[in-house]
């Protein structure tokens, strides 16, 4: 296996949700939300038990004219793997060309023929095409498209079903509360525009890290955010890169529940998603999936595109642990930055 394999363990759900992939379109929707991108130039193994995924990992595709004996090799590591974790079923996904494809498909065919673990499919997906190597069809293949799937109405239709007190729970505050957090708002809309015009985007962005930490550090000593502060932090996680920071320092905290909550509830309208996805996340790790479903409910209604929310509820419908998602989602452009304790160039 290279360096850049990627191993998800699936342990110690609580009541999960068993999501039957009803067409291969469905199980290849699957695979850009179990690893946060859409993957090129991968071998992709699943594994289920009991209609249930239990396995997942990515490794990469291995150049032309890899040696037979070094393919089969890899199949049977990964296989080894799955069997570890309970895996009963296995399905096998190649992405790329044919001639990088073919040949781990035909070592994986030789190999997974002589171990425990039934195979339901081998699978190459070329571009918008996927083949069969169980079950031939079209020599053409099979052209498909994810947004077509099942998979995203599941996730919708689970966030529906959240529970009406959570839903109340996360609502948004009304009347004087609302109101005085607008004009916070439209003050941090103007604030952060004369800060990126003195001293550009990247001294926003630090700005907008600083908001995070100081708001983190509030809650954890019990405290909250004014009407002023939250509008400024909440205004900052449109960043791609302020987000990923909260993510990474979002565990199973309930001071970051409560954080996440009284962001969610107090945000502008058009600024509610990257907090409700926070909670959610935060409601997901401490084993709290009313709450995590009613959040991402919330930031779908906000936006039906988020990436995030939709990762978050296909997790949820899937039964998965908070483990599948120990990472940023959404990758920061240079890695973490370091904490600083420096002033705030706000």
């Amino acid at each position: 296996m290279t360096d850049h394999d990627h191993t998800h363990e699936f342990d110690d759900v609580t009541e999960p949700l068993v999501l039957v992939a009803e067409s291969t379109v469905d199980l290849l929707a699957v695979v850009p939300h179990l690893f946060g991108f859409a993957p090129r130039d991968l071998v992709v193994l699943l594994g289920t038990a009991d209609g249930q995924l239990v396995y997942a990992s990515h490794t990469n595709l291995p150049p032309a004219g890899f040696p037979a004996r070094a393919l089969r090799f890899l199949v049977r590591e990964m296989a080894r793997s799955a069997a570890r974790d309970g895996a009963q079923q296995l399905i096998l996904i190649g992405y790329g060309t044919a001639e990088r494809v073919t040949p781990v498909l035909r070592a994986a065919k030789r190999v997974l023929a002589r171990g425990p673990m039934d195979v339901a499919d081998l699978l190459r997906v070329t571009g918008e095409r996927y083949f069969s190597h169980l079950s031939p069809g079209p020599s053409e293949g099979v052209p498909f498209d994810l947004a077509a799937s099942g998979i995203h109405a599941a996730v919708a239709g689970h966030a529906r079903g959240a529970d009406n007190a959570e839903m109340d729970r996360v609502a948004a505050v009304t009347g004087p509360a609302l109101e005085a957090v607008r004009h916070a708002t439209e003050a941090a809309v103007a604030r952060l525009g004369a800060l990126v015009s003195d001293q550009g985007v990247a001294a926003a962005r630090r700005a907008g890290m600083r908001a995070v930490w100081d708001a983190l550090d509030r809650y954890r000593d019990g405290d909250r955010l004014d009407d002023d502060e939250l509008a400024w932090l909440s205004l900052h996680l449109f960043d791609a890169d302020v987000r990923v920071v909260a993510w990474h320092d979002t565990d199973d905290e309930a001071w970051q529940e409560r954080l996440w909550l009284d962001v969610t509830r107090r945000a502008q309208p058009d600024l509610v998603g990257p907090p409700a996805s926070l909670l959610a996340f935060a409601a997901w790790r401490r084993g709290n999936t009313a709450l995590a479903k009613a959040a991402v409910r919330r930031a779908l209604e906000a936006d039906p595109d988020d990436g995030t929310a939709q990762t978050i509820g296909l997790m949820l419908v899937l039964g998965m642990p908070p483990s599948v998602l120990d990472w940023p989602p959404a990758p920061a452009a240079d890695g973490m930055p370091e904490r600083s304790d420096g002033p705030d160039p706000a």
